[in-house]
């Protein structure tokens, strides 16, 4: 059972940011980070389907206010588990840097720990994605990931958090 969380197809409209609202800490991680391009092979359109066929329960579509750009799920398993996916493409490999919150206000003070890791080989401490995805988990409940899609041209991330219900 996932707590605290909608079903359906709420949209997550996420903003572009300036480089001058990137915290002190993530913009010294940005600046330091190399690029790393995604392996080919992943499919948009059969990614997508799998929504429609109703692969996961629950998921939220990612949109800058215009086109959608990907796709946000959440998956309950066993022990508390929360995985979570963001599918995402960047087909034009525009420097963009995106921010996208959620709140979490029912589970804020459940949540034990949290962590990320990418579809390339290389993972992430806590919050600290070495793709550029900072992961913030605000005092106010909101879930803070912020994207560097520089350079990427598409591929997962995917993360799991652990909570008491």
């Amino acid at each position: 059972m996932i707590c605290g969380f909608r079903n359906g197809e709420d949209v997550i409209y996420i903003d572009k940011i300036q480089e001058e609202d990137v915290s002190p800490l993530g913009k010294y991680i940005l600046d330091n980070l190399e690029h790393y391009t995604f392996e080919e092979g992943f499919d948009y359109e059969d990614w997508e389907r799998r929504y429609k066929e109703g692969w996961l329960e629950n998921y939220y579509k990612v949109s800058d206010g215009g086109d959608i750009i990907g796709y946000f799920s959440f998956n309950s398993l066993k022990y508390k588990v929360v995985y979570a996916s963001l599918y995402f493409t960047n087909k034009d490999k525009v420097n963009m840097l995106y921010r996208a919150s959620m709140s979490f206000t029912k589970l804020h003070d459940n949540i034990k720990f949290i962590k990320f890791a990418t579809s390339t080989p290389y993972s992430i401490s806590y919050s600290i994605n070495k793709l550029g995805a900072i992961v913030v988990d605000n005092e106010d409940g909101i879930f803070d990931m912020r994207i560097d899609m520089g350079n990427i041209k598409e591929g997962n991330l995917y993360g799991e958090m652990i909570y008491e219900c």
